[in-house]
């Protein structure tokens, strides 16, 4: 994600980059959170909005003779309301959405973290090694943040480089 055009160089240069590395995916996970999450209402939105019309329309259709294409429109209806709600729960996209939620609080954690550790002492190499483990784990069980949100956060104006 990050181009480097020369050696980090010291302790404190590597703790810098972190943050902002950190910083970033947490905003990959939350956008990727809401995408999600909004996909999610909108198949389940969908899917109601036409089982209520498709509901609507049987009633119309007992109450006497209608025209064919009423009944075909109804029954096409009826099977895109029931693929749309199947779809909303079997794409896992709520817990998909909740998975990321805890991927940015955790990155967020360690960026907390790492604000902490500028408070004190110079950061030696000792110091970045529980941190790196950390980051690491994360990396490791956390999901995918997509190619095209990497896109998008690569130039998001509160990840501008971070100056202690």
């Amino acid at each position: 994600m990050t181009e480097h055009k020369q050696p980090l160089g010291t302790p404190a240069n590597v703790l810098d980059e972190w943050y902002r590395r950190s910083s970033a995916v947490a905003v990959g996970h939350y956008k990727m959170a809401e995408l999600l999450a909004s996909r999610h209402r909108l198949l389940s939105n969908c899917a109601a909005a036409l089982s209520a019309i498709v509901g609507t329309t049987v009633f119309v259709t007992l109450q006497g003779q209608t025209e064919l294409w009423m009944k075909v429109g109804t029954g096409l209806l009826s099977v895109v309301s029931a693929v749309l709600a199947v779809l909303a729960s079997n794409m896992g996209l709520q817990d998909r959405a909740e998975r990321h939620r805890i991927a940015g609080a955790r990155y967020n954690a360690v960026g907390r973290q790492l604000e902490q550790m500028t408070m004190g002492a110079e950061p030696t190499l000792l110091d970045l090694t529980p941190i790196r483990e950390r980051l690491d784990a994360l990396s490791a069980e956390m999901p995918h943040i997509p190619k095209k949100v990497h896109k998008e956060i690569a130039n998001h104006e509160d990840l501008s480089r971070w100056d202690r």
